[in-house]
């Protein structure tokens, strides 16, 4: 809750701080077992901006921790009475659905922080030169019945994760699409279980379909990959060619943004 507070006050990106300092309390309390603090717009968005505003002014954290620890309470409430009211289930068997919907939340949370280092990093190195860089996220999350599905090896339908345009003066656009199914043999045995997995796609030259699946040199960085949704923490399993390697969240965002520097700059 303090790194929170912090990192918003600190505001080291261009976009997304809020977003990313968030994510980064709701991985955190996943990460140690314990439900992730909801704060709804409707109803939490006054207070929480002006505990903010608090922290900035005096630097003291005393209402936003309140704040906060409140919403964490909330959230106990909810779980023990989801666990409570589910029905057909043991409280063994209960825990263990919710251990379930803690990988889940994790996966979401992870690929959120992903995305946001992306987006600034590619930014910053396409804007000095008077390009941009897009990132679509063409869905929220994943829910509880399609990560299941994923960690039994089966697809799932509207599996777009995040779309990336890259766009420079007098070059043609780089337009990426990456996509989630389930993780194929190479990251399945270095992970140690099966789950969700990110893979990539570009605009096909031919229109028709519209999307083609890339690897390799087509691909940036890497042809799949998947986060650790272990209690490690901040760790992805990406496969390129016929190499698996372990890299942190920043790591990973950094030598995606090269990737697609690369993609740009091969142009004829």
């Amino acid at each position: 809750m303090i790194l929170h507070a912090w990192l918003t006050h600190i505001h080291p990106f261009s976009d997304g701080n809020g977003r990313t300092a968030r994510a980064i309390s709701t991985f955190e309390l996943v990460r140690g077992g314990a439900p992730p603090i909801v704060i709804k717009r409707a109803r939490h968005r006054d207070e929480y901006l002006d505990s903010l505003g608090a922290s900035d002014a005096a630097g003291d954290l005393g209402l936003f921790l309140e704040f906060m620890l409140r919403r964490h309470q909330e959230s106990i409430d909810a779980l023990l009475g989801i666990v409570s009211q589910a029905q057909g289930l043991t409280p063994q068997q209960a825990l263990l659905r919710e251990a379930q919907r803690r990988r889940c939340e994790l996966w979401n949370r992870s690929l959120e922080l992903l995305t946001t280092g992306l987006h600034d990093r590619l930014g910053s190195q396409l804007e000095p030169l008077g390009g941009e860089a897009h990132l679509t996220n063409t869905r929220q999350s994943l829910e509880l019945d399609e990560f299941l599905a994923l960690c039994e090896g089966q697809s799932i339908p509207q599996s777009w994760a995040f779309r990336v345009e890259s766009t420079l003066p007098g070059l043609t656009a780089v337009d990426y699409l990456a996509w989630i199914g389930y993780r194929p043999t190479p990251l399945r045995e270095a992970v140690g279980s099966q789950g969700p997995c990110l893979f990539w796609s570009r605009r096909s030259p031919q229109g028709y379909p519209p999307w083609e699946q890339v690897t390799g040199a087509d691909a940036p960085d890497c042809d799949s990959l998947t986060a650790d949704l272990s209690s490690v923490g901040d760790r992805w399993y990406i496969f390129s060619h016929t190499a698996t390697r372990v890299i942190s969240t920043s790591e990973l965002a950094a030598e995606l943004t090269k990737g697609f520097m690369r993609l740009l700059s091969r142009q004829p």
